[in-house]
């Protein structure tokens, strides 16, 4: 009977563990850890960018990066995109279309007009590719350079 009682309390340990954790994991579910949400959603910024992301995507569904760009007095601003961003990475669409792509080894780097100082707002639309992590580094010549993470689930 004692063995018995002993068996049946680790028993409810256990179950009260398991409850305990699916609560949890329904909890921040709930406040977006797992897709788009709260705990999801990032931004970063440094020297002449901003960047606005969600940090947990989806496999081939649109994601969306929206930066904000700081517009000098050439007229003209530039956005630039790591190779390895773009690799693991399909672009749907840019919005505004840049007015010129370059591609090089280390990435992308799309031009936009810009009319006066002030700030220009860019959309890039990208599916991810891969399972897993993620990584992108997103900045301005001359500028800051974002290290983003993103993890991919299915």
């Amino acid at each position: 009977m004692a063995e018995s009682t002993g068996f049946m309390r680790r028993n409810w340990q256990v179950q009260r563990a398991g409850w305990l954790l699916m609560a949890l994991v329904v909890l921040l579910g709930l406040a977006g850890l797992f897709g788009q949400g709260r705990l999801a959603s990032r931004e970063a910024g440094g020297q002449g960018i901003t960047l606005r992301y969600q940090r947990v995507v989806r496999l081939e569904a649109t994601q969306s990066l929206e930066f904000a760009l700081d517009a000098r007095q050439s007229g003209e601003v530039a956005l630039e995109l790591d190779s390895g961003f773009v690799r693991r990475t399909e672009i749907e669409r840019i919005i505004p279309a840049p007015r010129e792509i370059s591609v090089s080894p280390a990435g992308q780097r799309l031009s936009f007009p810009a009319a006066g100082s002030g700030s220009v707002a860019v959309r890039v639309l990208f599916v991810p590719k891969k399972l897993g992590r993620l990584r992108g580094r997103f900045g301005t010549p001359g500028g800051a350079v974002l290290p983003v993470s993103f993890f991919v689930l299915p």
